[in-house]
């Protein structure tokens, strides 16, 4: 039951967004010179796409949430749930989000953004994720205060694209979002 909640949870997400003539907000860039708790580094200067959950590639802290990157990696074939495989060409992020406020707070594709060298940007692919046959906790669950939830976001990019960040924000927050650079 709680799956098919996720789901029609990821399905309306997907249709609000479709349907939404509202701009995605926009994101300042932002320079090496701007604040640690704008921009974060790679934890480690050797992070690779093939980074283990147990490294951390990098964070960024908005509000009372920490959102860390655990793997970064390009996909071609998105393994579906139903047993139908989707071609096409991903960024894929694992990402944790720790709650360390004081209020339960839901996070979703639409929390995230990734900006490429050039400043491209690219929104979530809602429908890969929604089909992919990896967990998805993170997806419109709400985390409670002191909890975390790891999710799998999907970005449908170029192949030529590089240079990426991963730009993250607090739900109905008016701070600066985090910014996490990602590894080539």
């Amino acid at each position: 039951m709680n799956r098919l909640k996720q789901g029609l949870a990821l399905a309306s997400i997907a249709l609000l967004s479709a349907c939404s003539t509202q701009a995605p907000p926009t994101v300042p860039v932002v320079t090496p010179s701007a604040t640690p708790a704008t921009i974060a580094t790679p934890a480690t200067p050797a992070a690779s796409p093939s980074a283990s959950a147990d490294t951390e590639v990098g964070s960024a802290q908005v509000d009372g949430l920490t959102f860390s990157v655990l793997s970064v990696s390009t996909r071609d074939v998105i393994e579906g749930r139903s047993g139908v495989n989707q071609k096409g060409h991903w960024l894929a992020v694992m990402v944790r989000v720790a709650n360390q406020g004081t209020a339960g707070v839901t996070v979703n594709g639409t929390n995230f953004e990734l900006k490429a060298k050039g400043g491209k940007s690219y929104l979530t692919d809602d429908p890969a994720i929604f089909q992919a046959a990896e967990s998805d906790e993170l997806m419109g669950e709400e985390i409670a205060p002191g909890a975390s939830a790891e999710g799998l976001l999907l970005f449908a990019v170029s192949k030529s694209a590089s240079g990426f960040s991963l730009v993250a924000w607090t739900p109905r927050s008016s701070s600066d979002p985090g910014v996490i650079a990602l590894p080539d």
